[in-house]
């Protein structure tokens, strides 16, 4: 079986990146997956954990573009973030996780930890 003419899970996504940010929001983006399957691209899941904390949950399970508004975080805590793609075969593995993106509880800075 060849496999760029296979049907299948696509690939996973790029590493998200964070491109705004507040106290207790940000918008994450993300570049879709080379390989989709050979089925479009439904939808995104984007998941995230705390610092110290071992179990992802899902932040926003339906995204249907390549960026989205996490909001409702906590300020001052450390957040990684992955994403997964939905075709309708199903779903794909988790992309890389992101850096350590620390919410500044005061200014509404952030830093990132490499």
């Amino acid at each position: 079986m060849n496999p760029c003419c296979s049907t299948g899970v696509p690939e996973p996504p790029s590493k998200p990146l964070v491109k705004e940010m507040t106290s207790s929001s940000l918008v994450l983006h993300w570049e879709p997956p080379l390989l989709d399957g050979g089925k479009q691209i439904l939808a995104y899941t984007v998941e995230y954990k705390e610092t110290g904390v071992s179990v992802w949950q899902a932040a926003v399970p339906f995204v249907a573009g390549n960026s989205t508004l996490i909001d409702d975080l906590t300020p001052g805590a450390t957040y990684q973030f992955r994403v997964s793609a939905n075709n309708e075969i199903g779903i794909s593995r988790p992309s890389p996780i992101s850096d350590s993106i620390t919410l500044d509880a005061e200014s509404g800075e952030c830093s990132w930890e490499y």
